[in-house]
């Protein structure tokens, strides 16, 4: 039987927002990372030949990275977090809690797609991780979200699940299938410092564990429609509530 997560459990490790446009974007001369944020990126690549821009700065007090990829017929808005060069990780990387990161994704991005281009194909994705003490830990927690699993905790390892459970939309767009697909494992991190006075000397941190969900829910490809910029804002708020809906409540059909 599954279990209902406190999206609080959870720690944004990455949030995504993709869009396939019907048409090429013009990179030269965008400033939608600007309008967004309402000062200018910190870090500015633009090759206009190749049609690619990448524009990226700090927010939320220095502990997030927004990011604006573009590139001929796709559009990637992250936010990931900062990591400082040489220090040691006592957790999981991450900016925010669930709830947290996601009111920042809703208040940035969401009203920014009136002004993005029609699209072939919207997704949101996510990196979530909750910690745990240990592997098996780990294993006995993310069991109870996956309850056509069968995992034993103390005699398996390696556990990698992958499902997409799609639904058709509930917007009043016909025929279109959202895809709600979700990447289950445990995962162990563990730091490594060089020490270099006295000769190179590799000093390792204690390793660290999380439970791990990769959500990937997306616009099937089979829809052959192109969405207008007033129909992705519904059609996003779809994808994150069937993100959260995963993060919550587990694999559900």
């Amino acid at each position: 039987m599954s279990i209902q997560v406190d999206l609080r459990e959870w720690n944004a490790e990455t949030l995504r927002l993709t869009l396939f446009t019907s048409a090429a974007v013009e990179v030269a001369g965008l400033s939608w990372w600007e309008s967004v944020v309402g000062e200018p990126p910190e870090a500015h690549n633009l090759r206009p030949r190749e049609g690619r821009l990448e524009e990226s700065g700090r927010i939320l007090d220095g502990r997030c990275n927004l990011t604006l990829q573009c590139e001929p017929q796709r559009i990637d808005w992250l936010l990931t977090p900062v990591i400082v060069a040489d220090h040691e990780l006592t957790e999981f990387p991450s900016f925010a809690t669930l709830p947290e990161a996601l009111g920042l994704f809703r208040r940035l991005l969401v009203p920014w797609l009136v002004h993005a281009l029609p699209s072939k194909r919207l997704a949101f994705g996510c990196v979530l991780t909750h910690p745990a003490e240990n592997r098996a830990a780990g294993y006995r927690w993310i069991a109870n979200l996956l309850p056509a699993i069968t995992l034993d905790p103390e005699g398996s390892s390696d556990f990698n699940y992958t499902i997409n459970r799609p639904r058709p939309t509930r917007t009043d767009i016909n025929g279109l299938v959202i895809n709600r697909l979700s990447r289950w494992s445990v995962a162990k991190l563990r730091s490594i410092h060089l020490q270099l006075p006295q000769g190179p000397k590799a000093l390792l941190a204690p390793e660290l564990f999380a439970c791990r969900l990769e959500g990937d829910i997306n616009t099937a490809l089979e829809f052959s429609g192109d969405f207008s910029t007033k129909d992705s804002g519904p059609i996003v708020d779809e994808l994150i509530e069937l993100g959260t809906e995963i993060a919550r409540a587990g694999d559900l059909p």
